[in-house]
């Protein structure tokens, strides 16, 4: 009988386990710009999170990265529930792409620069 209780409570607690905290990150297309792909994704680490863009020459398939922003963790809560994806990411003019991220900060990649500068934060 004992066994038998344990079994269930041990399923009743993996069950919990295996519901999503969020929901997966959205897809984000890429954007393809004088031979240059452009594309965005979400570094997890240890202690902080990292929206990355990459910049891809198509022809020698050379890759760099930018770091778009950082996100550190709290240590007290679930590292998973943290994460802060990117949105969006849409060319604004020749020049620039603006990248959106789930809280609703926004980003500008100035292309001929190569840097990233905050248009807003939210507060």
């Amino acid at each position: 009988m004992k066994k038998k209780l344990l079994l269930i409570f041990t399923l009743f607690l993996i069950s919990f386990s295996l519901f999503a905290k969020r929901t997966p990150p959205p897809e984000v297309d890429s954007l393809i710009i004088n031979n240059y792909e452009y594309s965005v994704y979400y570094r997890n680490s240890i202690f902080c999170g990292k929206g990355v863009l990459i910049k891809k020459d198509i022809k020698s398939g050379f890759k760099k990265s930018f770091i778009i922003y950082k996100v550190f963790y709290n240590p007290i809560k679930e590292k998973d529930v943290q994460f802060v994806f990117v949105k969006s990411m849409k060319l604004i003019n020749e020049y620039e792409i603006e990248i959106e991220n789930e809280d609703g900060n926004i980003y500008i990649f100035k292309i001929n620069e190569e840097k990233i500068y905050p248009k807003s934060k939210k507060v």
